[in-house]
Order: structure tokens, then C-alpha cells, then sequence
């Protein structure tokens, strides 16, 4: 335990305050930030006990280098705002510098060393799947070009009829291959990475180059795409190619699971935001598993949403949207929100 006070009085207080408590903790005392900074930075310090206003320039210091350190403000006041910049700055808690009953104490410092341990431990766990997620794609990727060019090199040399073998490798490796890049992306937006190249740009416009964009598939799956545009603009403040991507994934879903209906896409001003819809003519689905649709890893229904819905959903939110699915038992519909010009967020 470090006790970090320019008054050797008050640290003297502190630390008779878990003394008394029973703390097992060894207990240094230092002056100011900078002797703190030394201290932490030779580590051994589960905990620092630090008083106004030492505590935020020394949370910012050590976040900085890395240190998850649990560190506790003692704050002679209740203002929300100071306290809220300190836990912004990264302190772990804040103590009322008149509340020091030594049990107290001991156990609000035991629950924030507790706290930055575990904290610790997951940044460890993401960082470790973050880099194997890495290692893994980067590895898979030269066998699925190896593949694709082995088919391509092929292709004049079997015979038509068993072409539409070389067609079903070629689509398996672009199918993992997608794969790949889904579960990168999945990753970037759970962590809270993804970045947007925001735009002024027309909702409708948006829409109207998505269904010609998949025409073709649609064509392919037995539908026909319908949409429904205003007669005037709907400026929105967004990443197009995201959004791009985000109406790509519905449409792709709805041909997935609704195969051979109708697919309608309507765009249209809604309380301040830009509201875009996609509605197939599928069988739906029950209340109980919409609540679960966005859900990667559920698998009590076959209409269950994986990467794409996941993905599609992380990227709404980044704008400042919401995603929401509804279904009355004859089709399903898909609509997210995006910021309109007037009103970036």
C-alpha cells in the first residue's frame, strides 16, 4: 500500500487507520507525485491511498504508462463534477476524507484492488485473443489465395462437367474468407476501435445504391427488391461505406432466411433522425427469439442473426443509432436510426 499526502500529519492518520483496521498491507508514505511516480513505476504496490490534489495527475500518469494499479482519491468534497473528472482521469474510487472508520477503509481498498485486478485480467484476455485473432487470420489467408489461384490455373483444364466443382471450392474459399473479415470486424467493434469517416450524404441515395448493388443476388435468390424513397433529400452524418455495409448485411440476412419473398427497403425522416427499414415477407419470428436475434451465440433458432446482424448492429450504435428488429409473424423487419446532418452526434 502506498499513501501519497504532502502532509506527513494526514498520512500518519491514514495509516493508523489501517492499522487499527487489521490490514495485513505494508505501508509506504510518500510526499508528492513525482516520489509516487518512482515508487509505482519499481512496482510492488497493489493500492495507493492518494489525497486531493495529488490523486488525478497521478492516475493520469500511471493510465498512461499502462499501470492498472487500484488507486483511491480521499476527497474533502462531494462535488459531482470534481469527482467525476478524478474517476476520468482513473481513479478507481473516491473516499470522503471524513469517513475514514478503519473497516470501512480496509474494505473499500480490498474491493478496489480486487476491481483493478480483474480489470487487469481482462485487458490480458483481450489483448491474448486480440492477438491470436490476428496470428489465426493473417495464417489463413495464404492457403485461401493458394486455393483460388489453384482453381483459377485449373480452370482450362477440366473438363465442363466438372467445372461446377472448381465453383463450389472457389465459393467456399471466399465464404471463409468472409469469414475472416467478419470476425475481425466483430472484434474491432466490441472493442470499441471502429473508426468512421462521417459524411453529409443522402439517406435515399444510400439506399437506392444498395438495391442495385444486389440486385443480381436477389435475382438469384427468387426475390424482387422494392423500395420506398421520399421526394426530397434526407441528409444524414455518416460513414457511408458503412452504413453501405450495414444495409448489405440485412438485405443478405433476409435473403438467408426468407428466401424467395419480397424484400421492401424504405428510408424517411423520424423525430430528428433518419429512419431506414428492411422487411421481408418470411414467416417472422416469436417474441421470445427476437430478444436473442442479435445474439452471435445463440443457437435456439435457426433464424439466429451471427456476425453479420452483430456487426451490423456495433456499426449503428458507432453512429450514435439503434437497431431494432419487429415482427408480427408474417415477414420481419429491420430498422436502425442515423443522425441526420442538423444533428451529428
Amino acid at each position: 500500500m502506498l499513501v501519497v499526502d504532502p502532509d506527513p500529519a494526514e498520512r500518519g492518520r491514514v495509516r493508523a487507520a489501517l492499522t487499527q483496521s487489521g490490514c495485513a498491507a505494508s505501508i509506504a508514505e510518500r510526499a508528492s507525485v513525482g516520489e509516487a511516480v518512482a515508487a509505482l513505476a519499481a512496482g510492488g504496490f497493489d493500492a495507493v491511498l492518494v489525497t486531493e490534489p495529488l490523486g488525478s495527475a497521478l492516475a493520469s500518469e500511471r493510465r498512461r504508462a499502462g499501470d492498472a494499479v487500484a488507486i483511491l482519491l480521499v476527497a474533502a468534497t462531494a462535488d459531482a463534477a470534481v469527482i467525476a473528472a478524478a474517476l476520468a482521469a482513473g481513479i478507481t474510487d473516491v473516499l470522503d476524507v471524513s469517513d475514514r472508520a478503519p473497516h470501512r477503509l480496509a474494505l473499500r481498498v480490498a474491493l478496489a484492488v480486487r476491481a483493478a485486478r480483474t480489470d487487469a485480467q481482462t485487458a490480458r484476455a483481450t489483448a491474448g485473443r486480440d492477438q491470436i485473432l490476428s496470428i489465426v487470420s493473417h495464417d489463413l489467408r495464404g492457403p485461401l489465395h493458394a486455393i483460388g489461384l489453384a482453381c483459377e490455373a485449373l480452370r482450362d483444364d477440366v473438363p465442363e462437367g466438372s467445372r461446377r466443382f472448381l465453383g463450389s471450392i472457389e465459393r467456399a474459399a471466399d465464404r471463409a474468407e468472409r469469414l475472416i473479415n467478419d470476425l475481425l470486424e466483430a472484434n474491432v467493434i466490441e472493442s470499441g476501435r471502429l473508426e468512421l469517416a462521417r459524411a453529409a450524404v443522402d439517406a435515399a441515395a444510400i439506399v437506392r445504391q444498395a438495391a442495385v448493388n444486389h440486385a443480381d443476388l436477389v435475382k438469384i435468390g427468387g426475390s424482387v427488391i422494392t423500395t420506398s424513397l421520399p421526394g426530397v433529400a434526407i441528409p444524414v452524418y455518416v460513414d457511408r461505406d458503412r452504413v453501405m455495409q450495414v444495409l448489405g448485411n440485412l438485405i443478405q440476412n433476409a435473403l438467408k432466411h426468407a428466401k424467395g419473398t419480397p424484400i421492401a427497403i424504405a428510408v424517411a425522416a423520424d423525430a430528428g433522425v433518419a429512419r431506414i427499414s428492411v422487411r421481408d415477407g418470411g414467416p417472422g419470428v416469436s417474441a421470445e427469439e427476437l430478444s436473442h436475434l442479435f445474439d452471435r451465440h445463440w443457437a435456439g433458432h435457426k433464424r439466429k442473426g451471427g456476425l453479420g446482424l452483430t456487426i451490423a448492429r456495433g456499426m449503428v450504435a458507432a453512429h450514435g443509432g439503434e437497431l431494432i428488429a419487429a415482427s408480427t409473424g408474417a415477414g420481419l423487419e429491420m430498422s436502425f436510426t442515423l443522425p441526420l446532418v442538423s444533428s451529428p452526434r
